[in-house]
This record gives structure tokens, C-alpha cells and sequence, in this order.
């Protein structure tokens, strides 16, 4: 036999997630409307991409990127080479979280000769951007730039490097 107090014992599921989800549109809103700088308190469309510039091997990019990425927990789907000739490389990433993200890695500076000796290592610019909009990730989007660019730095001017 159903009591009849059931009913207002358990409120419905539907209400209980619409009540969470007021609570945390309202709580969001509030919490960012100081640190946006807008005079609306609307939420942010999107962020600028984490962008690093960093000395290192082109020729290392690629390794460095995959052992940058793997150690950051995601992965490297694809890598366009489409644009290799013009200095840059655009890396397909996926993280733990599903979030799909790119990494490109632009070389701004070319290697150079010091007292005959051919350098190989150049100025590259790791710019990284995971997820789009309001459901961007900037602190994955720095931890996969440190450690692609710690990468970078282990193997400039060796011919290998221990992961450490």
C-alpha cells in the first residue's frame, strides 16, 4: 500500500536537476562577472590560445610534441604537414577528458651559422588551444606547452635525450 505523503517525500527527478542547473547558471554568472572586466557579467565567448615561444630543433618538433603530449595525458590524433615547407606543423589532440584540442608549432626564425658552424635550433612558437568557447581549457592547454616545450629543450642540439 503507497502512502499518501510518497508523492512529496521524493520530488521528481526532472525538478531536482533543473533546480541544480539554476543554482549553478546563477552561481557561474556571479562568480565571473568581476573578473571579466564586462559591465554586463556576461561569460566570456572564448580565450586567446596559450601561445609559448621557445628555442629548440626543428627537426625535433614532432618527437618532442609526441612525448610533450603523451606526458600531459592526451594524445596526438594527426599531424597536418601540409604547411611543414612554410615552418609549421598542427598536431590533432584528444584528451582524457574528450576535449579536442590542436597544438601548432611555427618556426619564426630560421637555424643559423656561428663561426662556421651550422645551428639547426630556431625560435618556435607553441600555440595551444583545447576545447572552444565557455568549455575552453587553458590549464591543460599550458601543462601540454610546458611539456612539449621542456621536451624541445631536452633534445636541442643532442641527437637523443632520456624522457625523463
Amino acid at each position: 500500500m503507497r502512502s499518501r505523503f510518497a508523492a512529496i517525500a521524493r520530488p521528481p527527478v526532472a525538478a531536482i536537476i533543473l533546480t541544480g542547473l539554476l543554482l549553478l547558471a546563477g552561481t557561474g554568472c556571479a562568480a565571473r562577472s568581476g573578473s571579466t572586466g564586462s559591465r554586463t557579467g556576461a561569460l566570456p565567448i572564448d580565450h586567446p590560445p596559450t601561445v609559448r615561444e621557445v628555442i629548440g630543433d626543428w627537426n625535433d618538433v614532432e618527437a618532442a610534441a609526441l612525448a610533450g603530449v603523451d606526458q600531459a595525458e592526451a594524445t596526438v590524433r594527426s599531424v597536418d604537414r601540409s604547411r611543414e615547407s612554410d615552418g609549421v606543423l598542427i598536431f590533432d589532440l584528444l584528451t582524457v577528458r574528450d576535449r579536442s584540442g590542436e597544438l601548432t608549432v611555427e618556426r619564426i626564425s630560421e637555424g643559423r651559422t656561428v663561426r662556421g658552424v651550422e645551428h639547426e635550433s630556431a625560435r618556435l612558437r607553441l600555440t595551444g588551444r583545447i576545447g572552444s568557447g565557455p568549455l575552453r581549457e587553458p590549464d591543460t592547454e599550458r601543462w601540454i606547452i610546458d611539456r612539449v616545450a621542456r621536451r624541445l629543450e631536452q633534445l636541442r642540439g643532442v641527437e637523443f635525450a632520456p624522457l625523463r
